[in-house]
C-alpha cells in the first residue's frame, strides 16, 4: 500500500463506447475524459487523495473515509504499525461500487483493495 497510516484502493474505469455503437465498440480503451475528472473530483471531494494514470487509478484515504463513503466495515492488514492492504469486514477485496452516486458509479469497472504479499512461511 502507498501509506503507513491510510489505506488504498485501485479503481479501475470502464473505457468509454464509441458514438452510436450502442455501447458494443470502444473508441480507444479509455473512459471519457469528461466522466473521469468527474469520479476524480467525487473521490476529491469526500477525502480522498487520488493518484496519478487512466483507466486506473489509486484513492488513499483513511479508514473512516472508506467506512463511510463505502458503507462497509473494513479490517486492515498490517505489518506492525504498516498497512499493507485491507478488506471488507466480510474478508472481501472489492469495495462496493453500487453505493456511490450512479453518476460517479454507471461507469466504473471495479475498485479493489491490493492482496497483501504472502512471503511464505518464516523462521527457517
Amino acid at each position: 500500500m502507498h501509506d503507513e497510516e491510510r489505506p488504498a484502493a485501485i479503481v479501475w474505469l470502464e473505457p468509454a463506447a464509441a458514438p452510436d455503437s450502442g455501447q458494443e465498440e470502444v473508441v480507444d480503451g479509455l473512459p471519457d475524459s469528461g466522466y473521469e475528472r468527474e469520479v476524480k473530483d467525487f473521490f476529491e471531494s469526500v477525502g480522498f487523495e487520488i493518484g496519478d494514470g487512466t483507466p486506473i487509478f489509486s484513492i488513499v484515504g483513511v479508514q473512516a473515509t472508506f467506512e463511510s463513503v463505502f458503507q462497509v466495515r473494513l479490517k486492515l492488514i498490517r505489518e506492525g504499525t504498516r498497512i499493507l492492504s485491507a478488506t471488507t469486514e466480510l474478508g472481501e477485496l472489492e469495495l462496493p461500487v453500487h453505493v456511490l452516486p450512479d453518476s460517479v458509479a454507471r461507469g466504473i469497472r471495479v475498485i479493489t483493495f491490493e492482496e497483501a504479499p504472502d512471503f511464505g512461511p518464516t523462521g527457517f
